[in-house]
């Protein structure tokens, strides 16, 4: 058998040193909704979009259990952490997290309620919803990097709930990164807010289906992440912000209007300057015109240095 030469153990090892990742809210609960197609048809897309990007590690948002024996079917090869649940007793919700076991040990696995009582069942300041963060910290099998995966979903109603929940996310970051060796730090979900909008914006000029008093507000969240040392992945990625990026579509897909509905992001932060950024996407996979759901997914890429 031939060994392998230089070039091929320099491709197999920049491979290893790249680490992709996404994060979807899949809609879980579509009751009602004209254009949501059923969850089954939906899958199928979902299936389809996983295999095709075949993600390394994957936080998802508004996951039923009938949602989420589809995901298991399409991640066989992952392990998953639900969490705590959003939902009822009768009903669970859960924001799980996803990774490939091949490329991950698990180093630790946390999940806190985002309100004035982590540890209990409850709605945190002006939410409407009760929220809940779920948090991974992995070892890169490869580079022996350590990565903390932060999976949110903020409110959608609750602007102080927003900004105090960010702060208790930070608040964790710094606690966990006293007690363990972090290199790198991804902040990720659907934050139910924008991070840019047009400076003269009128609201009141969009055309249905916007409704100009649940077009959520811009700036806060999304500065208390930079001022915090965190790059954004969609701008790093090379792309710019403006009214077309929408990650929010209401199963309109390109149909649904330019709004800078951009509500889903992955935002990270490295410990070193030899890790980077190396690619972003949003995921805008249909079939058929069913769409996965009302979100777009979206996925970034980031290179790790080799270990030593």
């Amino acid at each position: 058998m031939a060994l392998p030469n230089d070039e091929q153990m320099q491709m197999h090892s920049d491979k290893h040193r790249l680490i992709r990742m996404m994060s979807f809210n899949i809609d879980g609960d579509s009751t009602g909704r004209v254009r949501a197609a059923p969850w089954q048809s939906r899958l199928i897309v979902c299936d389809k979009l996983l295999r095709n990007h075949q993600p390394d590690v994957i936080g998802f948002q508004e996951v039923y259990d009938h949602n989420q024996m589809g995901l298991d079917a399409c991640l066989q090869d992952y392990a998953i952490f639900n969490g705590y649940s959003v939902g009822t007793d009768d009903t669970p919700l859960y924001n799980p997290i996803y990774w490939r076991t091949e490329r991950f040990n698990l180093l630790d696995k946390i999940s806190f309620y985002l309100s004035e009582r982590p540890s209990q069942r409850a709605i945190g300041w002006d939410a409407q919803d009760i929220r809940v963060a779920t948090c991974l910290c992995l070892q890169c099998r490869f580079t022996l990097k350590r990565i903390l995966y932060v999976n949110v979903h903020l409110d959608h109603r609750g602007k102080q709930a927003r900004m105090n929940s960010t702060q208790q996310i930070l608040n964790f970051v710094a606690d966990q990164e006293k007690h363990l060796r972090i290199d790198v730090v991804i902040v990720a979900g659907d934050f139910n807010t924008r991070p840019w909008c047009p400076k003269d914006e009128d609201v009141y000029t969009y055309p249905p289906p916007i409704l100009p008093a649940y077009l959520p507000d811009c700036h806060d969240v999304y500065q208390s992440l930079l001022d915090a040392s965190f790059v954004d992945a969609y701008i790093a990625g090379g792309f710019t912000n403006q009214l077309d990026m929408n990650t929010y579509h209401d199963y309109f897909g390109a149909n649904f209007p330019s709004v800078a509905l951009r509500l889903d992001w992955i935002m990270i932060r490295f410990s070193q300057p030899q890790m980077s950024i190396v690619g972003y996407q949003t995921v805008k996979s249909e079939l058929s015109g069913i769409y996965a759901s009302d979100h777009y997914a979206i996925a970034a890429t980031i290179r790790l240095p080799k270990h030593l």
